[in-house]
């Protein structure tokens, strides 16, 4: 399968609780196939919000897309037969995965999805759900809990309405469709459009405190 990468690529049991390497770092030169987790993050913040979206196709080329009000942004490309709100859980539970092991006192993750965020909420308040509640699998769930335990800062989760010009969703909205063209084109065909647009968000948001 292609693949994008950048920075970093780990696995969930990798990535959670370290900090995570700069977008000033080398671009890697190896691709490898399978999830492919393209990160940059920060290691302090204050105050952090961070958006979180997901895109699919017909064919299963999946895509994930985050964005934080400072700059740092997260890209996760598959091919997967699962429905957009498995997808939108799995856009959420990125964003706690690269929260882990970030210093910041407070944390917002915005969704336009209502039941990806039910979900999180549920899981969050320790509450047991039932089989595929809100469109999640078992394997998911304990990533989101191991996601969960691991972040130290303050964290909430808050719905914004999708597609009405939030700067943050219409980002991440952005970057999720990019991933998903990721996971279908060849590679070449793609970087340097993926690279460009992070470049050109980091520059949106880095600094911006809300």
């Amino acid at each position: 399968m292609p693949s994008v990468q950048a920075c970093c690529a780990r696995s969930n049991a990798q990535h959670c609780g370290r900090p995570n390497r700069s977008l000033s770092a080398r671009r890697p030169r190896n691709f490898t196939g399978g999830r492919n987790t393209w990160i940059s993050a920060a290691c302090t913040r204050t105050k952090w919000f961070f958006a979180a979206d997901a895109s699919l196709d017909l064919q299963g080329a999946s895509g994930l897309g985050e964005v934080s009000n400072r700059g740092d942004v997260g890209i996760r490309t598959w091919h997967s037969d699962t429905k957009i709100g498995q997808m939108e859980s799995e856009a959420v539970i990125l964003a706690l995965e690269m929260l882990c092991g970030v210093s910041t006192h407070h944390a917002m993750v915005l969704s336009d999805s209502k039941d990806a965020l039910k979900m999180a909420r549920t899981l969050a308040a320790n509450l047991v759900p039932k089989p595929g509640y809100c469109g999640i699998s078992d394997d998911a769930r304990a990533r989101f809990l191991q996601a969960w335990s691991s972040v130290e800062a303050e964290a909430e989760f808050e719905y914004v309405r999708g597609h009405v010009g939030h700067p943050l969703n219409e980002a991440a909205d952005e970057l999720a469709n990019l991933a998903r063209l990721a996971a279908k084109l060849p590679q070449h065909l793609v970087e340097d459009q993926l690279w460009r647009r992070v470049d050109a968000v980091r520059a949106d948001f880095r600094g911006v405190d809300g």
